[in-house]
């Protein structure tokens, strides 16, 4: 593969910068989509955490562009674990795939994956990055094209890989023990009793937890944001913490224990 041209490298530096400056998961997955295409065109793209247990790789909370939502739901639903490209590789090992590498014409014709999940939807081609560090799985990314759009290049996978090493980076070290797919803070009348939290702040806490940004919390339980901040303060000062990977880490001890 040639040389990255500096134009490329601007673009990557530009994506570096949101991926590190964005305060929540979902802010940051929702802004790195919408950027991406500038460095690697695609019709069509989605970004899944993740995580394992004892079946293997499991995903959840997804951020998409130009996917319905039925058919994000059927892809986690029936074929998020069992890509074939994951199974080729250690889950925990950060990993960068063009499906176009791996499938032939014979296969096409008889995967239920690509006849009834990828072809309806006119997609021919994906660039696939699997999210992890130090064995932590932490997601999925996708980027599909149409037979129109052609197969994705080497130059666009080494792209992908220097941004899927920059993603992993950021998660490992806001979460490094892996995102938890919980729905809620466990038993969290318990945390609140501990370090005398109101109901509140729990809300706070728990949208923290999963990855919204200071504005997101806003949007979610209808206050300002300078109230969001106000709550995390008092949040900070209750838990003798200095930071929202301070607190992320308490509550992954605390969820671990109780």
């Amino acid at each position: 593969m040639g040389i990255l041209s500096p134009s490329k490298w601007e673009l990557i530096n530009s994506l570096v910068l949101i991926i590190n400056g964005k305060g929540g998961l979902m802010e940051m997955r929702r802004a790195f989509l919408e950027e991406l295409p500038r460095l690697i065109p695609c019709d069509r793209s989605f970004f899944l955490l993740g995580g394992t247990e004892e079946a293997g790789a499991v995903f959840f909370a997804p951020v998409y562009r130009n996917i319905t939502e039925e058919n994000m739901r059927g892809y986690i639903h029936d074929f998020a674990s069992t890509n074939p490209s994951l199974r080729r590789q250690p889950l925990g090992e950060c990993r960068v795939y063009r499906e176009n590498e791996f499938i032939n014409q014979t296969r096409l014709a008889t995967d239920i994956f690509y006849n009834e999940w990828m072809f309806p939807q006119h997609i021919e081609f994906i660039l696939g990055a699997k999210i992890a560090k130090d064995g932590i799985l932490y997601g999925l990314i996708n980027l599909l094209r149409t037979h129109e759009q052609g197969s994705f290049t080497e130059t666009d996978e080494e792209v992908m890989r220097i941004l899927s090493l920059h993603i992993a980076q950021r998660l490992h070290l806001r979460y490094p023990k892996g995102v938890q797919n919980r729905k809620r803070i466990q038993n969290a009348d318990v945390l609140g009793e501990r370090y005398g939290l109101t109901y509140r702040e729990l809300d706070v806490c728990h949208l923290i937890f999963i990855g919204y940004s200071s504005r997101e919390i806003a949007e979610k339980l209808l206050i300002s944001e300078n109230t969001v901040k106000k709550h995390t303060r008092s949040i900070f000062a209750k838990l003798g913490v200095k930071n929202r990977s301070n607190l992320i880490r308490i509550i992954h001890d605390f969820n671990e224990t109780v």
